[in-house]
């Protein structure tokens, strides 16, 4: 298990080592859960991203599972 101390370390370090599930939150202060959320899927990998927030909205889940297939 790997743990970055923001969305810019966490893309490195997946950039440098990959992953096979990401844990990412929403809102973060260097860049949105759902940009992270974007630049993974757009990196080709099969990842699997679990996204999660103390501030749910209707419009931020629309957002998540339009970048993304979802698993259940």
């Amino acid at each position: 298990m790997t743990v970055a101390e923001g969305p810019r370390e966490g893309l490195a370090v997946f950039e440098e080592e990959g992953a096979d599930v990401v844990i990412c939150d929403i809102r973060m202060p260097e860049m949105s859960g759902l940009e992270v959320l974007r630049r993974l899927k757009a990196s080709g990998s099969d990842v699997e991203v679990i996204m999660m927030t103390g501030y749910a909205s209707l419009d931020s889940a629309q957002e998540a599972l339009r970048s993304g297939p979802a698993t259940t």
